[in-house]
C-alpha cells in the first residue's frame, strides 16, 4: 500500500505527476479539499476503483441512521474519472487518509491526488 501525494491545484495551474496502483491498494491524505483523477490506461477493459469510507453508520438530525457505502468508481478502457472531495468525518482513517481499493491488482491504473481550496487562492 502507497500513500498518494496531494498535489494542490493553484490560480496558475498544476501538471499532476500520476502515480500507478499499487497492488494491495493506495491511501491519499485527506483535508476535505482532496479529490483523486483515475486514469484507465488498459486499451479493452474497464477498471472498478473502490473508495472504502472509514465510518459507515452515522446519525443525522433530519434522517436518522444513515449508512454511508463504498463507492464503486468504473472507469472505462482509456477513460478517466475525477471523484471527490470526502468529508473527512465519513472518509478518513486514523491517519486521516481515504483507502483506494483496485480491481485487476490495479493494472494499467494511474492516479493523480489533488486538492483544491478556493480560500487559499490569491
Amino acid at each position: 500500500m502507497a500513500t498518494l501525494s496531494v498535489q494542490p491545484v493553484i490560480e496558475a495551474g498544476v501538471t499532476p505527476t500520476y502515480a500507478s496502483a499499487a497492488s494491495g491498494g493506495d491511501v491519499a491524505p485527506n483535508d476535505g479539499t482532496m479529490f483523486v483523477h483515475v486514469k484507465n490506461e488498459h486499451a479493452s477493459a474497464t477498471r472498478t476503483i473502490t473508495f472504502t469510507p472509514s465510518t459507515t453508520s452515522v446519525t443525522d438530525d433530519n434522517y436518522g441512521a444513515v449508512t454511508k457505502a463504498a463507492i464503486a468508481l468504473t472507469v472505462a478502457a482509456g477513460g478517466d474519472e475525477f471523484i471527490g472531495p470526502f468529508k473527512t468525518t465519513l472518509w478518513n482513517n486514523g491517519s486521516g487518509q481515504v483507502a483506494i481499493t483496485y480491481s485487476d491488482s490495479g493494472a494499467d491504473i494511474k492516479l493523480a491526488a489533488l486538492s483544491f481550496d478556493k480560500d487559499k487562492i490569491a
